[in-house]
């Protein structure tokens, strides 16, 4: 009798200790689970970043392309913007450009404004 409760005894002692491994190896696969669906989580939405970047790519290309087979030479407008600009530079400020032409050629003179030499040698004469 002795024999058979000691056999129990040990019996519910190995029993006990499964369990607790059991517990912590479904504790460890859960939360390996949790890692998992969180990887896949990520690496759905890493494709779908992917896709639409393929997608804009895609279209960035076709869109280079249609606008290389319009023969469009960006260079030739730059250079035509900018005479452009030069005129409309004239056309706005002439005086710049007559005093810049004036100076120049002068000497350095301010032909543009003698009532400036005149009222420095007012103010020297003060």
């Amino acid at each position: 009798m002795d024999c058979l409760a000691s056999g129990k005894e040990a019996a519910r002692a190995q029993l006990t200790l499964v369990e607790i491994q059991f517990r912590a190896a479904k504790e460890r696969a859960e939360v390996q689970t949790k890692k998992v669906e969180e990887l896949q989580s990520r690496l759905g939405s890493a494709i779908s970043d992917r896709e639409s970047l393929d997608k804009e790519l895609k279209t960035a290309m076709e869109i280079l392309e249609e606008v290389q087979a319009w023969g469009f030479d960006l260079s030739v407008e730059i250079k035509d913007t900018k005479v452009l600009e030069a005129e409309a530079k004239k056309l706005a400020y002439p005086e710049e450009e007559d005093f810049e032409d004036s100076s120049g050629s002068e000497g350095g003179e301010n032909l543009g404004n003698p009532g400036d030499e005149a009222g420095s040698g007012q103010d020297q004469a003060a």
